[in-house]
């Protein structure tokens, strides 16, 4: 779920703050919420990021054409929000590389010629490439398919006994 900013008085649809490296940022609150709290009243919004360059009669511009430069804030935001729980993913499906691998499985070429002395061989890689491993690696690829992709994502359940460190 995207996480929602605080405030103490309503936002602005956007404002602007000077960066470190010469850029500017341009953040723009969408979705303004007024929420009743013990303290008062609380205002939350969904913020979208735009680093740009500095230039004369910049918040101006935005004012005048809103929609576009809103336009650009999502697509950059979705696009940043998209590659990181992709790259999660990733380190994930590369975590479990190896569980994939035939030569890892412990197989050894059974004795014989009938069907019989292969099937302990056959049900072992069965249950690699239609096991519970492969499953969740599968869930792993499908994460973009998942409706609320990028910001309301459920990462699988790694199966097994040892828990995948998943960098949290």
């Amino acid at each position: 779920m995207r996480p929602k900013t605080s405030f103490a008085k309503r936002p602005p649809p956007f404002d602007t703050t000077p960066w470190v490296d010469g850029m500017v940022i341009v953040c723009f609150h969408r979705n303004v919420e007024e929420v009743q709290t013990e303290d008062g009243v609380q205002y939350l919004s969904d913020d979208y990021i735009l680093k740009v360059p500095p230039t004369p009669g910049l918040e101006e511009r935005i004012s005048q054409n809103m929609e576009f430069w809103l336009e650009r804030a999502l697509r950059e935001d979705y696009d940043r929000t998209a590659a990181d729980v992709r790259a999660r993913r990733n380190l994930l499906l590369a975590r479990t590389d190896k569980e994939m691998c035939l030569d890892r499985l412990g197989l050894t070429s059974p004795e014989g010629s009938t069907f019989t002395a292969w099937i302990g061989f056959l049900k072992t890689i069965a249950s690699a490439v239609f096991g519970p491993m492969a499953k969740y690696r599968q869930a792993l690829r499908d994460i973009p398919q998942q409706e609320g992709f990028p910001y309301d994502v459920t990462f699988p359940e790694f199966p097994g006994e040892a828990e995948a460190d998943d960098g949290d």
